[in-house]
């Protein structure tokens, strides 16, 4: 009878021991996630001061306004410069910058309508982003966004399919000559095979300057500068 009480007591023990080593690992594994939570949270406090995003939630609406709009302002005179300089050097050319120049600028509205599809969907989606991030719907203002995203990869995809097919007989009917146009149809088939990060990149613009990364914009289109000089 006694042996059968040691036992009886020793396996409640041992029950009361696996119910501790149980509580100790759920205690760790929630010590552990509250602990990543804090880190991803100090991280985002962080990278959010660090690229000096603009809280719209906070402050006057003069100063968030000019607070975003300022860097994009400046992002788009880095833009028109940047065309400026790129003619200016084409048209200084030896022998056959004037012809070249006049091909660039045959090219110009297969360029305004690959951009007008960008900014289609990048100018029509980021309001309906902001909305839904306004009244806190997290996952519809994603929804939003990718589906925007999705639908700029998929028009540049075919975009830049029917450009390589048609771009002969299309720079033609824009009225380029039979010397336009052995300048102005290598010019377009290069800029076509960069339509899909082209269209992405004016695309999806919008998106986070709707999170008050402008300043973030402003750094892309200096590097992109930069980088094309």
């Amino acid at each position: 009878m006694r042996t059968q009480i040691i036992d009886e007591l020793r396996k409640i023990t041992k029950e009361e021991q696996i119910l501790l080593e149980g509580n100790r690992q759920i205690d760790k594994e929630l010590y552990q996630s509250e602990t990543q939570k804090k880190l991803q949270s100090d991280k985002y406090i962080i990278d959010s001061k660090k690229m000096k995003r603009i809280d719209f939630e906070n402050g006057t609406v003069t100063g968030n306004i000019l607070g975003a709009a300022l860097p994009m302002l400046v992002a788009q005179i880095l833009n028109l410069l940047y065309n400026i300089v790129d003619r200016i050097y084409i048209a200084r050319i030896p022998h056959v910058g004037t012809a070249a120049l006049g091909a660039v600028g045959i090219c110009f509205p297969l360029v305004v309508i690959i951009t007008a599809f960008a900014n289609l969907f990048g100018g029509g989606g980021a309001p309906l982003f902001s909305i839904e991030r306004g009244k806190k719907e997290e996952k519809a203002a994603v929804q939003i966004m990718n589906t925007s995203f999705s639908m700029v990869c998929a028009s540049a995809l075919i975009l830049m399919v029917l450009g390589m097919v048609f771009a002969r007989p299309v720079l033609v009917l824009f009225g380029a000559s039979s010397d336009a146009l052995k300048y102005a149809y290598p010019y377009i088939m290069i800029y076509l095979i960069g339509t899909l990060p082209s269209m992405i990149a004016v695309g999806m613009n919008p998106f986070i300057n709707a999170q008050g990364y402008s300043t973030m914009v402003f750094g892309y289109n200096r590097s992109g500068c930069q980088s094309s000089a």
